[in-house]
């Protein structure tokens, strides 16, 4: 067990403990343990507030224990606590009542922070500050000797028999001109904010327009009274001089509106993009013969000034290139020579030497196109096979077709034992039969084809 500090109340922490067997090997706390805290002699024990990780980070035998000390979890200032072992084992045998560390609260430093954490701030020298807000009751003489000259020392004039200008708020004037170093923001705190306030323009959002040399404008619409001769020296003398013509005698064109006109033909300078709004110049401001003579321009330009990559005048270059030009002649004579030189009756008359399979469609031939002449002889012998294999019943090949139907009255047919038997055109294989019955005086009296 050992001693591990004294906390501010409402501190974080968290302590390491090690429990072992008999042999002292470490062994993992087990039985479900449980960590408590007592205060002081009291019988009470405290567990809110307290976590208990058991092997802490994978090492057997290693524990830690987090206490939040506040108010709400039981802890108070000026108390001392032990932290106790109240449920587990230790390789089969209780460990109940083993101290595994002593803390206190706000118990045992002699000098605190009023604000928890706070640290003194000590010199090379010894001297620490002072928190005057802080203090209890009043400084006296007696109490530091010598303050009043101290401080007069260190308050005296840099120029004998100055005083320090102090307003009724606390607030002392600083001579600029008379400092040491340079200010920075941490010197004068809000330095910056004071500056700004004490600048602000009447209407939100003005600034204050301020030349190189120092300068500032004057807004004359914002003005309390008059101005007068001796309240700004020369004032009409500076506006004449700025205001001055550059030839002698010349005066400036004010409208009602306080609108000037401008001479162009005496500006500095010429006008560039700047002096010009975006797209300013529109269709409507362009009169018919500025655009001619602009399109006039754009023809009568050198095209060998605009070759570039990917440019309209490299396109015109390269098609009207004579040996381009040359290279479609000769196309064009080549495809003269395989054309008849006339056309017939408004046409050109072409032999086809060979065409595509399936070329010709019904959709490429005339109604009643294909004639007598057109056919041949195996294409009318394939038509009249085709007939003969249709169905009597209906516009499909099989069934009772017209062969079998011509085949009776060309072809070898018997009868016997009331069946009807009638042979294709070798006369010995069957085509098809027929069931035939007869009657006393009728030796056929009907034919019942299968």
């Amino acid at each position: 067990m050992s001693y591990i500090g004294d906390f501010s109340l409402g501190k974080t922490f968290d302590t390491k403990f090690t429990t072992v067997n008999t042999s002292g090997v470490p062994t993992t706390l087990a039985g479900t343990p449980v960590i408590s805290a007592y205060v002081d002699n009291s019988l009470v024990q405290i567990t809110a507030g307290i976590t208990l990780t058991v092997d802490f980070d994978g090492v057997t035998g290693l524990h830690n224990v987090r206490v939040v000390a506040t108010g709400g979890n039981g802890f108070a200032t000026a108390s001392n606590y032990q932290l106790v072992i109240t449920t587990g084992t230790v390789g089969g045998s209780s460990v109940v009542g083993y101290v595994v560390a002593e803390f206190s609260i706000e118990a045992r430093s002699a000098l605190r922070p009023t604000t928890a954490d706070r640290t003194l701030d000590v010199t090379a020298a010894g001297e620490a500050g002072l928190d005057l807000d802080n203090t209890a009751g009043t400084l006296g003489v007696a109490e530091i000797p010598n303050l009043d000259a101290a401080i007069t020392s260190r308050l005296a004039p840099t120029v004998a028999g100055r005083t320090l200008d102090i307003a009724a708020t606390g607030e002392a004037g600083l001579d600029l001109d008379n400092t040491v170093g340079t200010l920075s923001a941490a010197e004068i705190p809000n330095l910056d904010a004071a500056i700004t306030s004490r600048l602000a323009p009447t209407v939100a959002g003005r600034t204050l327009d301020v030349t190189v040399a120092g300068e500032a404008g004057i807004d004359l619409d914002n003005t309390s009274g008059t101005l007068s001769a001796a309240e700004i020296p020369n004032l009409d003398a500076a506006v004449t001089t700025r205001l001055a013509p550059t030839v002698a005698g010349r005066t400036l064109d004010v409208a009602v509106g306080g609108e000037a006109g401008i001479d162009l033909d005496n500006a500095l300078g010429a006008l560039g993009t700047a002096q010009f709004d975006a797209a300013f110049l529109t269709a409507a401001l362009l009169a018919a013969d500025a655009g001619a003579e602009i399109a006039d321009a754009v023809w009568d330009e050198l095209i060998a000034g605009h070759l570039g990559a990917g440019s309209t005048g490299l396109e015109l270059s390269d098609k009207a290139d004579a040996s381009a030009l040359a290279t479609v002649q000769a196309d064009t004579d080549d495809i003269q020579t395989r054309i008849p030189a006339a056309l017939v009756g408004g046409r050109m008359d072409s032999s086809v030497g060979a065409m595509v399979a399936g070329i010709i469609t019904a959709l490429v031939i005339a109604t009643g196109a294909v004639d007598a002449d057109a056919l041949a002889t195996d294409a009318g012998q394939e038509i009249a096979d085709r007939i003969l294999l249709r169905s009597l019943a209906s516009g499909a090949d099989g069934g009772r077709t017209v062969q079998e139907a011509l085949r009776i009255l060309r072809n070898r047919r018997a009868i016997a034992a009331g069946t009807l038997t009638v042979y294709e055109e070798d006369d010995a294989t069957v085509d098809w039969t027929a069931a035939v019955a007869t009657a006393a005086g009728d030796p056929v009296s009907s034919i019942d084809p299968a």
